[in-house]
């Protein structure tokens, strides 16, 4: 659900069109997994993953 609406606000606040979206699914995932979470303290996500 975040991701979503993570992608729909990237491609709606500049009106790119929807053949974009599988681009801008790649670019959220990148930012929230390397965001800062509750879930894993002092790290990030991505880092938790190595």
């Amino acid at each position: 659900m975040i991701l979503m609406n993570m992608v729909r606000s990237m491609l709606n606040g500049r009106n790119v069109p929807k053949i974009f979206w599988p681009e801008a699914v790649v670019w959220a995932t990148y930012v929230i997994n390397r965001s800062p979470t509750l879930s894993v303290k002092d790290i990030t996500p991505e880092e938790a993953w190595r």
